[in-house]
């Protein structure tokens, strides 16, 4: 579904299957580093998307 209206999936965490509890794990880090997805998130805000980490498409 993704390629029919150009969406770019970008690499995220694993959260619990068949939930949304992991929606705002988003935002979450260790306190030390950002994770993959809040690193990601800040890439795409300030225009680099050159560093994105992209997945695949589903």
């Amino acid at each position: 579904m993704g390629e029919g209206f150009g969406a770019n999936r970008f690499d995220v965490a694993d959260g619990p299957m068949l939930s949304f509890d992991s929606h705002s794990d988003y935002w979450n880090h260790d306190g030390r580093t950002p994770s993959d997805s809040l690193d990601n998130m800040a890439d795409i805000v300030s225009g680099h998307m050159d560093q994105v980490r992209r997945q695949e498409q589903r």
